[in-house]
């Protein structure tokens, strides 16, 4: 089960770990990732060091518990139940 934590504790540990990556990624002269239309040339991460990698994983379990915090219980329960639906009617549709 993962580890419960409060809203202030992840948002450090999103800005610590983002750090980590960014640093990896400017002291090597990499692009930095962006959803901008224009495009920074970024296309996919380089090889990643062991510890660059696991802030990169860390950086995303930790951003993706603030954005289930920032939900809401409904939301976050809304959201999760119709993933499930979804996955049992496409279930069901491939027994046919």
């Amino acid at each position: 089960m993962p580890e419960l934590r409060a809203l202030d504790e992840l948002l450090a540990d999103v800005a610590k770990q983002g750090q980590i990556l960014t640093d990896f990624l400017n002291s090597n002269s990499y692009y930095q990732p962006t959803f901008a239309s224009s495009g920074s040339g970024f296309r996919e991460y380089p090889e990643l060091s062991e510890d660059v990698d696991k802030a990169r994983l860390q950086l995303q379990d930790a951003a993706k518990a603030v954005s289930d915090l920032a939900a809401g219980p409904k939301a976050f329960v809304r959201q999760h139940t119709s993933s499930v639906r979804i996955t049992e009617r496409l279930n069901d549709e491939r027994t046919w």
